[in-house]
């Protein structure tokens, strides 16, 4: 039985066409709406967009334009690829549709979406250079133990004086590596890979997501990238016409702690009852949502101008975010520093101390 469906929607479906750099999605956002603005129909604009864009951005593009030639809107044929328009591009581009708002949206969703990359970005830069040193050094100390410390048993054992505890620890981990030393590399990747992969398991997140929460400085991070997030998508929803209720579900989907998850959850669930925004989330523990947070959204509420209160509120948490890495930076390194300092000293220790025992004796 072969199907009637047109090529390119069954290359849609089936996620074939892939994935595009998130800067080529601003750059869609941002290139349409100044378009429109210009005078040209959604139509026209998307065809010059088809014809400068390359690679799978141009199937993309192409795609839309068929869709949005057959009748549809242009949000009915961006929700054709949900690996690429997030819920929130889409339903942002479905309001400007629905409101005659629609090269307003797009200009805006494009300034949010370089905010929210900058903040990724923050949070990802602070984390690098950690992660870089600590698997420089574990690189270093399993070539040493493989390579190096095997050459030296030997040599200990020659000795025949009383070693140091360092030295006969030394000793016992080169015999090891000697002995099995490609299982061991194996099993230390082996398990820094399965570690990583079942921390993203979403069964673990309560207990993952709790700890992290109780970390200091680690939690302040992780509290101001949520809040500040929670705000952006949010606020720029509210302001695009998005009812509350759609726009907590979207804002919660892309949070990805599972306390801030469960909480907006909850608390849409009040305000669809018609319960206080503000005081729902008061009622939740200060390490999730501050004072801060509960009192503007009270005031943005009172106001009538709860969408710009959010974004405000995001703004201000992104500036922590950057405050907070600058932090976490200057904290960490000379605390790495010392631990490989520690690693180093022990190392020379364990090699050192026999020869300089074996001198003294001769003299």
């Amino acid at each position: 039985m072969t199907s009637n469906k047109p090529k390119s929607q069954t290359k849609a479906h089936l996620g074939i066409i892939g994935g595009v750099p998130f800067t080529e999605k601003v750059g869609f956002a941002k290139y349409l709406s100044v378009m429109l603005r210009s005078g040209l129909t959604v139509r026209e604009a998307l065809t010059v967009i088809e014809e400068s864009s390359r690679g799978n951005m141009r199937r993309i593009v192409s795609d839309i334009v068929k869709v949005v030639d057959g009748g549809e809107t242009l949000a009915a044929a961006l929700s054709r690829h949900p690996k690429i328009f997030s819920p929130l591009f889409i339903n942002i581009v479905k309001a400007g549709e629905e409101s005659g708002t629609l090269s307003e949206n797009l200009q805006y969703l494009a300034y949010q979406l370089d905010r929210e990359k900058q903040l990724r970005t923050r949070v990802r830069s602070s984390l690098f250079y950690p992660g870089l040193i600590l698997s420089a050094t574990l690189v270093l100390g399993l070539s040493l133990a493989y390579f190096v410390l095997p050459q030296l048993v030997p040599m200990f054992v020659g000795l025949r004086i009383e070693l140091p505890w360092t030295t006969r620890l030394v000793m016992r981990f080169a015999l090891l590596m000697q002995q099995h030393g490609g299982l061991v590399v194996a099993s230390v990747f082996g398990s820094i890979i399965f570690l990583s992969w079942f921390l993203r398991r979403r069964l673990v997140h309560p207990v993952t997501h709790f700890i992290i929460l109780h970390i200091p400085i680690l939690s302040r991070l992780v509290r101001s990238n949520n809040l500040a997030r929670c705000g952006l998508t949010l606020g720029t929803l509210l302001k695009s016409g998005i009812p509350i209720t759609e726009a907590f579900r979207i804002t919660r989907d892309t949070i990805g702690n599972f306390y801030y998850r469960r909480a907006l959850r909850k608390v849409m669930e009040r305000v669809e009852s018609g319960y206080s925004l503000s005081v729902e989330l008061a009622q939740y523990d200060k390490r999730l949502f501050p004072r801060f947070v509960t009192s503007m959204v009270s005031v943005g509420e009172a106001s009538g101008r709860l969408d710009e209160t959010l974004l405000y509120i995001a703004e201000f948490y992104d500036a922590e975010v950057d405050s907070t890495t600058k932090t976490m930076s200057t904290l960490i390194e000379p605390v790495l520093l010392l631990g490989i300092g520690i690693f180093v000293g022990i190392l020379a220790l364990a090699i050192i101390t026999p020869i300089y025992e074996i001198t003294g004796n001769v003299r």
